[in-house]
């Protein structure tokens, strides 16, 4: 359906320019390693209607398919972060309901990662 900005709701998010470039470069990396990838990150998905990027994984990624977006960032952390948030953008972005995106707070903090919502539509 559709990616949208929260704070412009009647605009669709897309990844785009650099950002685009970014994860074009990661998914050429992981080559097939990126489907199993895709389908835990729809499986964690599934059912829930509020996600931030940087909880979805866990810390651990040992022993999931994660561990290959750390391998191909060149087994740099911050990389792998951002890398997987690229990720998980794409995967928002080719589902089939609409969602909504921003940048949440906690604590009044900014929260790293990218905050992920379903947007419901009003019953008639």
């Amino acid at each position: 359906m559709a990616l949208v900005d929260l704070e412009h709701p009647s605009r669709e998010i897309h990844l785009r320019g650099r950002l685009k470039q970014r994860y074009e470069g990661i998914a050429s990396r992981l080559g097939a390693e990126l489907a199993p990838i895709k389908s835990r990150l729809n499986e964690m998905i599934d059912g829930d209607r509020i996600h931030t990027s940087s909880w979805m994984p866990g810390k651990n990624w040992a022993d999931t398919p994660f561990q290959a977006i750390y391998d191909a960032s060149g087994r740099n952390e911050d990389e792998a972060a951002l890398n997987f948030g690229l990720i998980v953008w794409k995967v928002f972005e080719e589902r089939p309901e609409s969602w909504g995106s921003a940048h949440g707070m906690k604590d009044g903090k900014e929260i790293r990662g990218r905050t992920y919502f379903r947007v419901l539509k009003p019953e008639s």
